[in-house]
């Protein structure tokens, strides 16, 4: 079967995404983060790639019986976890037997996206088998949310509990975004046929420019950093899909050209480059760092380290991907 075209607005969005986190991760390392650029890409840059994640999930093929479910659970051991063990092992060889018991009871110790990723797909494929073994329809339907809802709450529990094995803190905030995209994915078709292209064309950009303002001004008036209570629970989530909608808008209006191009072409190595480049974030800081934020020299020392850190990151990326073998072990590709 031929591969079906890239999505190249998809891919942009990916490209945009990794730069911005990125950018966050030189300002945060060496903690010299302003109160509002970091805010922002706080708020938008791993929603993002769980809305990407969702959305492709919810567009693919479901799991339509156990060879499905098996296959495809397989696929996803091999693009998520085979790298974030491989990488745990590479970054610690000396005391491996401590770190990979470690690093699952707390997976923001390493790669921790990668085993939300996976906890997240788990969680819609097996939904997806309890509606294919009640043979779809409305019946499959209410299967999939029973056990879809069963999972979430067990989720949810296991967070309130105080329970870190396999982040359930990190699943629960991330939910939210991966399911919509993934519903989003699913009934896009349905959803549009209701509107005239040029209605929901409006529509779009409107739902994206009032997110976007709202995203901004959430980053510049709110500490982001925090989350206490319901209030900011919803505020804060309603600021990062604002920002998630209209960067993912914006791109999708973009027209083709030579920085899409390059952002789509970036896009196909998220994973690659977000697995290597915050160990080069602090390359210029001498430890003694002392900037007016904003300042000349801030923003001097914010893109000369960028660029330090991008060079090098794509010197280790593609060598790492010269090999067969690390490029299957380190980012679960063939």
């Amino acid at each position: 079967m031929a591969k079906s075209a890239r999505d190249s607005s998809l891919d942009a969005v990916k490209g945009f995404t990794i730069l911005i986190v990125m950018l966050g991760h030189v300002l945060v390392l060496n903690k010299i983060n302003d109160p509002v650029i970091y805010d922002w890409i706080k708020a938008v840059q791993m929603p993002l790639f769980m809305m990407v994640s969702g959305y492709l999930c919810g567009k693919a093929a479901k799991a339509g019986s156990f060879a499905d479910y098996g296959r495809m659970l397989k696929k996803r051991a091999f693009g998520y976890l085979l790298p974030f063990f491989a990488w745990t092992l590479v970054f610690h060889l000396d005391d491996f037997t401590w770190a990979f018991p470690a690093y699952l009871e707390q997976p923001e110790r390493g790669l921790w996206f990668l085993i939300t990723l996976f906890v997240l797909t788990f969680m819609v494929y097996t939904a997806q088998l309890a509606e294919a073994l009640l043979g779809g329809g409305r019946k499959g339907k209410v299967a999939f949310w029973l056990v879809y809802g069963a999972l979430t709450v067990l989720v949810l529990l296991e967070a309130r509990a105080g329970i870190p094995w396999l982040g359930p803190h990190l699943t629960k905030i991330y939910l939210p975004f991966y399911m919509a995209a993934y519903l989003w994915g699913e009934y896009q078709p349905r959803i549009t046929a209701h509107f005239s292209p040029e209605l929901w064309k409006k529509l779009v950009n409107g739902i994206a420019i009032a997110g976007g303002i709202y995203c901004i001004a959430a980053a510049v008036g709110m500490d982001l950093m925090v989350m206490n209570g319901i209030r900011d629970y919803v505020l804060q989530n309603l600021a990062s899909f604002g920002g998630c909608i209209s960067v993912i808008v914006f791109f999708y209006r973009l027209r083709d050209g030579r920085c899409k191009r390059f952002l789509a072409w970036l896009g196909q190595y998220t994973l690659e480059i977000y697995s290597i480049h915050y160990h080069f974030a602090r390359i210029l800081n001498p430890g003694t760092l002392d900037f007016a934020v904003y300042s000349l020299p801030w923003l001097g020392f914010v893109a000369a380290s960028f660029c330090g850190m991008s060079v090098l990151t794509a010197l280790v990326v593609v060598a790492c991907r010269y090999f067969k073998v690390t490029r299957f072990l380190l980012y679960g590709k063939k």
